[in-house]
């Protein structure tokens, strides 16, 4: 993929979030960074694609927006409560450990395709020494902290949304639009209600479902 390429991807994506809020904060944010990108766009060379785009079907989730959790010291356990899943194969589950989030997609279970997130975690964590496993009736998160000082009364941490990714202006010749984009719909996600969060949600399965079948989105893991 060429870097106009990866831009347009971020623009087009942007562009799709600002059509769905409804928020008028988040809105001109958005606008503002999408007018960036527009400019970062335009002083590149321009280069000719002709590959042509295939459109797949994209799978439909539901949403799980609650879990439980306990700090056990050195770890912090989440619990997906999820009746019967201790029949469904592990290796159906897919989980995504990162040092402020985790996502995890379950596909086909009873017919129906779930998708977990939580994002920014209220400390950092350990992502290769983090882990899951299936009981009975519930998905069980453990997550690795990173400072095992730290004691967990909450999951996420509280930040000011957009205050991190607007108005900063980066060298063009280091610029990541994709990098910038992420970090902002990860302060989004954290601030935004369940349709917000919904949406971030599915843009992420979708690209990591893109990316699974040979084809880059331009957006990093959450």
């Amino acid at each position: 993929m060429t870097v106009q390429q990866d831009y347009q991807l971020d623009i087009e994506e942007v562009e799709r979030f600002i059509s769905q809020t409804s928020r008028p904060r988040v809105k001109e944010g958005l606008q503002k960074f999408l007018k960036e990108l527009k400019q970062d766009k335009d002083l590149l060379p321009e280069k000719v694609d002709d590959s042509a785009s295939t459109i797949t079907p994209t799978k439909t989730y539901i949403d799980v927006t609650t879990c439980g959790f306990d700090d056990d010291g050195s770890e912090v356990v989440l619990f997906w409560e999820l009746p019967n899943i201790g029949t469904y194969p592990k290796e159906q589950i897919e989980v995504e450990f990162n040092e402020e989030s985790v996502f995890a997609t379950i596909d086909g279970f009873q017919g129906r395709n779930y998708r977990f997130a939580i994002a920014p975690l209220f400390q950092r964590i350990v992502p290769e020494r983090s882990t899951f496993k299936k009981l009975k009736n519930r998905v069980q998160f453990i997550l690795a902290k990173e400072n095992t000082g730290t004691h967990w009364d909450k999951l996420k941490k509280q930040s000011d949304p957009l205050s991190k990714n607007m108005g900063k202006k980066k060298d063009k010749k280091d610029a990541d639009p994709g990098s910038e984009l992420m970090n902002l719909m990860k302060d989004m996600y954290q601030n935004g209600d369940d349709e917000m969060k919904r949406t971030i949600a599915k843009a992420w399965t979708e690209s990591r479902d893109k990316q699974m079948k040979g084809e880059d989105m331009g957006m990093p893991p959450m």
